[in-house]
This record gives structure tokens, C-alpha cells and sequence, in this order.
């Protein structure tokens, strides 16, 4: 999830720890290199197949497409191009992937239940309140809007999730207050 190039040495020594022989598929959250770069390596060193949400898809494949910001430094091909909305499977796991245009117009959410913990991977939507000030990921230069970090917020506290597991290594548990001042 969200692959980034620094990350991967944590990756290497993960995999054989939790017992992971091959790595299949790898999926970002949103287009920004650090939590995108690391496909082509992912791809290279593993076969690992690059999974994309349609925006993420259109974004990365043509970077020059469209002047935004934090943009990895090539371009990258989806291997596979996940539905919109709705649902998909890798492996036994069945995730569901929403729109989430909190921290970018180009950003999605995936949720999957893991050991019965339901997961809720955000990207950068909603870091922790301890993070870039409480602001939960707003940033202007990445044409966040108030209505959509609203709508991702409704979208959350709808979904209940056990987890919220965020980039950059934010791990906490789902607390609805966290979310409904968002959601009004």
C-alpha cells in the first residue's frame, strides 16, 4: 500500500517476518511520489503488479497531463485499473475502494478486513490529530476543498472501520469524534 522508495528497506525486513514469499500487487491512495514512486521498483524487484484507481491511472500515466503538484519523476503505467467504486479482491481479501478527495481531488480509500479487524487505508485523508497541526491533511497547493474533506469525513464515520491505517506509517484506532467534526 502507498509504495515509496525510502520505505522499502522496512518493507525487506518485513516480508520475512511475516512470512511473505511474493509480493503481488501494489496500490497507492493518491498520485504524490511518496506514496507512488515505488511502483516501478515494486514491479522490478518483485513482479509486483501496479494497481491503480482510474484517477490515479489517468494522473500517473501522463504526469505532464496535468500541473500538479508532488508528482513522481516519470511516468507510470497501471497494470491493472481498479473500478471507480465498488469492489475488488486480491487474494482472499475483498477491499472496497471509495472516492476520497480529501488531501487531493485525486485520492481514493480501501477498506478490508484483516484477522477481523476492519481496515481503513487513507492515504494521506485524515492523518491523525497529533499531525500537520490537526489540519487532518488540508492543503491548499493540493486542491483540497472543505466539501470533500466534509464528504470524506461522512464517508468514514458512515463505514465504521476498527482501524485507520494512513500513510507514512500512522496506525490508530477509529474514533467517531475524530470524524464527526469533520462530517459537519
Amino acid at each position: 500500500m502507498d509504495p515509496f522508495k525510502p520505505s522499502l528497506p522496512d518493507l525487506e525486513a518485513l516480508l520475512p517476518v511475516a512470512g511473505v514469499k511474493r509480493v503481488t500487487a501494489c496500490i497507492a491512495s493518491h498520485y504524490h511520489y511518496d506514496h507512488s514512486d515505488a511502483y516501478p521498483t515494486m514491479k522490478g524487484k518483485y513482479g509486483a503488479e501496479a494497481w491503480m484507481h482510474p484517477w490515479l491511472a489517468e494522473v500517473l500515466g501522463d504526469s505532464d497531463k496535468l500541473d500538479l503538484p508532488f508528482l513522481p519523476a516519470s511516468p507510470i503505467k497501471a497494470d491493472r485499473v481498479l473500478p471507480e467504486t465498488g469492489e475488488f479482491a486480491w487474494n482472499e481479501y475483498r477491499f472496497d475502494i471509495w472516492l476520497m478527495p480529501a488531501r487531493t481531488r485525486w485520492h481514493c480509500a480501501f477498506m478490508a478486513t484483516v484477522d477481523g479487524w476492519r481496515v481503513f487505508f487513507s492515504g494521506d485523508s485524515y492523518q491523525s490529530p497529533s499531525r500537520w497541526n490537526g489540519t487532518g491533511g488540508f492543503c491548499a497547493a493540493n486542491n483540497s476543498r472543505f466539501d470533500a474533506f466534509r464528504d470524506s469525513a461522512r464517508l468514514v464515520s458512515r463505514v465504521k472501520p476498527d482501524i485507520i491505517a494512513n500513510g507514512h506509517q500512522v496506525v490508530y484506532r477509529y474514533h467517531a469524534s475524530h470524524y464527526e467534526k469533520g462530517a459537519t
